[in-house]
C-alpha cells in the first residue's frame, strides 16, 4: 500500500511544485530583466485573472473530481465521459461571458482593487487571462491520468510547460517587456492543456456541445 502511494503520490508532488514554478516563475525572470515595479505591474492583473478563474472554477473542482472517480469505479466508461464532458461544456459556457465581461471592465476592476496607480497594467489582460483561465480548466483535462494512475506521466507534462514558460520569458521579455511574459504564460498553459487533453482522450472521450457553447458565445 505504501509502495502504491508514494508511486501515485510523489509525481503529483512533482507537478505541485511545477505548478508553482508555472505561476511564478516568470516573476523571478521579469525581476532580473526589468526591476520589481514590473513585477508588481505585472503580477496585478495576474492575480486578479487567477482569483477570477479560482471563484468561477475551483468549487466545481471540488465537487466534480470525486463524482468523476465514483463514476469510473461503478459505472464504467461511457456515464463517466457524459459528464466529463457535460462538465468541461458548462465551465467553458459559463467563461465565455465572464472572460468578456472582464476584458471590457479589466481597467476599472484593477482600479477598484489595487488603486489607479495600477490602471495601465489592464492593457496585459488581454495577454494573460486565456492562459490564466486555461490553466483553471487543467483539473477537468487530467482526469485520464489520475484515472490510469498515470501520475508520472502528468507531472512530465507539467514540467515541460514550466520549461517552456521559463524559456519563452527569457526570449520574448528583452523584446516584448511584459506583454512578452503575458504570451509566455498563456502559451505555457495552452500547451500543458493541449497535451493533457490529447492524451487524456485515449483514456476518457470529451466531446464537447457545440450548441451550448454557441449559445454561451452569442450571449
Amino acid at each position: 500500500i505504501i509502495t502504491g502511494a508514494i508511486a501515485y503520490g510523489a509525481p503529483l508532488a512533482i507537478a505541485g511544485a511545477g505548478h508553482l514554478l508555472l505561476n511564478y516563475g516568470d516573476r523571478l525572470v521579469i525581476e532580473r530583466l526589468l526591476g520589481l515595479d514590473a513585477v508588481a505591474t505585472y503580477s496585478v492583473p495576474y492575480d486578479i485573472a487567477e482569483r477570477l478563474g479560482d471563484v468561477l472554477l475551483f468549487p466545481a473542482q471540488l465537487a466534480v473530481v470525486p463524482i468523476i472517480f465514483r463514476l469510473w469505479a461503478e459505472q464504467g466508461h461511457d456515464a463517466t465521459a457524459q459528464f466529463v464532458s457535460r462538465v468541461l461544456t458548462y465551465m467553458i459556457a459559463v467563461l465565455i461571458p465572464v472572460a468578456t465581461l472582464y476584458l471590457i471592465f479589466s481597467r476599472e476592476v484593477i482600479v477598484l482593487l489595487a488603486s489607479s496607480k495600477y490602471e495601465e497594467s489592464a492593457a496585459l489582460t488581454p495577454y494573460i487571462l486565456p492562459g490564466v483561465l486555461l490553466g483553471s480548466l487543467n483539473f477537468i483535462v487530467v482526469v485520464g491520468h489520475t484515472l490510469q494512475k498515470n501520475t508520472g506521466r502528468l507531472a512530465l507534462n507539467v514540467a515541460a510547460a514550466t520549461i517552456l514558460n521559463v524559456l519563452l520569458n527569457l526570449l520574448l521579455i528583452p523584446r516584448w517587456h511584459l506583454v512578452g511574459a503575458a504570451l509566455a504564460t498563456t502559451i505555457a498553459y495552452a500547451a500543458l492543456v493541449a497535451a493533457n487533453y490529447a492524451q487524456s482522450r485515449s483514456v476518457v472521450e470529451f466531446r464537447v456541445d457545440g450548441a451550448v457553447i454557441r449559445k454561451s458565445v452569442f450571449a
